[in-house]
């Protein structure tokens, strides 16, 4: 039976990374771990307890020494000299940037379905929400397809010269500021902070 292991880096859990590579090592089980951590996005549960997050500096370390356990030193240097040149590049592209309509798989070819029935285009999205039993599914799934074509990124993401190494999406623009247009500071210090070391890295 195939076997993946995934993660979420947190304060709680930091310690534990070499632990956890050395395990899927050994045992040869693909491991992806990710160091940026959502905001919560099911309201009404419970509140999101922000000290179990990394600060951007903190997530960076985290995808540095993510990278260095995953590539071969030949692709790890070859990521930290593309890093590099980014952020040598740093404050081009200032021009007001093009709006982007939703890059990820989020209702194009993927969704999600709520405990109340209402189909939305990936777990972190709450908007648009049609409710497949009184719509149907196919036409449900047609209507999220089409409506999803409305949903676009921050404008100023599509000329921000951290673009190329940046993981932003709708979910973590909403789930950060409320609106998937807002461009989310945390995402932002973490991206510069991952480059900016990188970018050290690849000058030893």
């Amino acid at each position: 039976m195939p076997l993946k292991l995934n993660g979420s880096l947190t304060r709680e859990n930091g310690s534990d990374l070499p632990d956890i590579q050395r395990i899927a090592r050994e045992w040869g089980i693909p491991l992806e771990v990710d160091s940026y951590m959502f905001p919560a996005a099911r309201k009404g549960i419970r509140p999101f307890d922000e000290r179990s997050r990394l600060t951007p500096e903190e997530a960076a370390d985290g995808y540095v020494q993510i990278k260095q356990e995953e590539l071969s030193p030949e692709a790890f240097d070859q990521l930290a000299k593309g890093m590099r040149e980014c952020y040598h590049r740093r404050n081009a592209g200032t021009e007001p940037g093009i709006p982007e309509v939703l890059p990820c798989r989020a209702g194009r070819s993927s969704f999600w379905v709520t405990w109340k029935g209402e189909m939305t285009p990936c777990v972190f999205l709450d908007q648009p929400q049609i409710p497949v039993f009184e719509t149907g599914f196919v036409k449900a799934w047609e209507e999220l397809r089409a409506r999803r074509e409305h949903i676009c990124l921050p404008a100023a993401c599509g000329s921000c010269w951290m673009r190329p190494y940046c993981t932003v999406c709708g979910a973590a623009a909403y789930t950060e500021t409320g609106s998937t247009e807002a461009v989310p500071a945390y995402l932002c210090a973490m991206t510069e902070a991952k480059l900016r070391k990188m970018s050290r890295i690849a000058e030893e």
